[in-house]
């Protein structure tokens, strides 16, 4: 709940005209607080699901939720958020080698998971999902450490790649799961999912290069709209009750 009452306050007041310095100082915190829930949602959402993939197919996932790392990433994004603020170029440049470092240990915490080895594609939208966040993670700290970074492209990263992706895959795996009891019972909702990651590459990979903006914008546009009109499709070939038997009946 602090968490979302934070992140509420400093998106609401990035945009109230306090000055373009000030603006991009409460958009990184709103952005820290994004990645920190982000982190652990995420992390609590993808361990259980690894695990139980692992156990199907006879053999153990050692690293499930991995509280160390997790609590790292947590502890350095949340010293991050209080020394960012800060007047003095040193602890600035401390706060970004703290995301650094959050990126660094995310990746980390998602190769053990062990994505080569898995084989469903649902499963795998929501490792990509993880990816751009810590994707994202170390483009906000270098864009710490070099102000010229465009911060629109980590925004995109976060949002688009990080936020889409793991909101469309747990919306999409929850309810065939519990429409169908098989989240694999419509594979063609997984491939819908890269138009995800396309349109964050679509806003991130421009606002890098410093490339015009409004062929890419509408490419970004159109991509997020059919990933989310097949969302909807799908939700509303599911708005039927949960079926009893494990097998999935036919669509009427």
């Amino acid at each position: 709940a602090p968490l979302l009452a934070g992140l509420a306050l400093l998106s609401t007041m990035a945009g109230s005209g306090l000055g373009v310095a000030v603006e991009r100082l409460l958009l990184v915190e709103a952005l820290l607080l994004f990645a920190t829930l982000m982190a652990f949602m995420g992390g609590r959402i993808i361990a259980p699901a690894m695990a139980g993939y692992a156990q199907s197919e006879g053999r153990r996932l050692d690293a499930r939720v991995q509280p160390g790392l997790e609590g790292a990433v947590l502890i350095l994004l949340g010293l991050a958020f209080v020394l960012n603020p800060l007047p003095w170029p040193l602890l600035r440049q401390l706060a970004a080698a703290l995301v650094i470092s959050a990126g660094v240990l995310s990746a980390i915490r998602l190769l053990r998971w062990q994505p080569w080895r898995c084989a469903r594609a649902d499963l795998l939208i929501l490792l990509l999902g993880y990816a751009w966040l810590a994707f994202g993670l170390l483009l906000l700290g270098l864009g710490l450490l070099l102000p010229a970074l465009s911060l629109s492209a980590t925004l995109h990263a976060l949002s688009v790649g990080a936020l889409g992706s793991l909101t469309f895959a747990v919306m999409a795996r929850t309810r065939l799961l519990y429409r169908f009891r098989d989240p694999a019972a419509r594979p063609w909702i997984q491939a819908m999912a890269l138009l995800i990651s396309l349109a964050a590459l679509a806003r991130v990979v421009p606002a890098l290069l410093a490339l015009p903006q409004p062929g890419w914008l509408l490419i970004a546009a159109g991509c997020w709209s059919l990933a989310f009109l097949s969302l909807a499709l799908l939700l509303w070939q599911c708005r039927a009750a949960h079926v009893d038997s494990p097998r999935a009946q036919p669509d009427r």
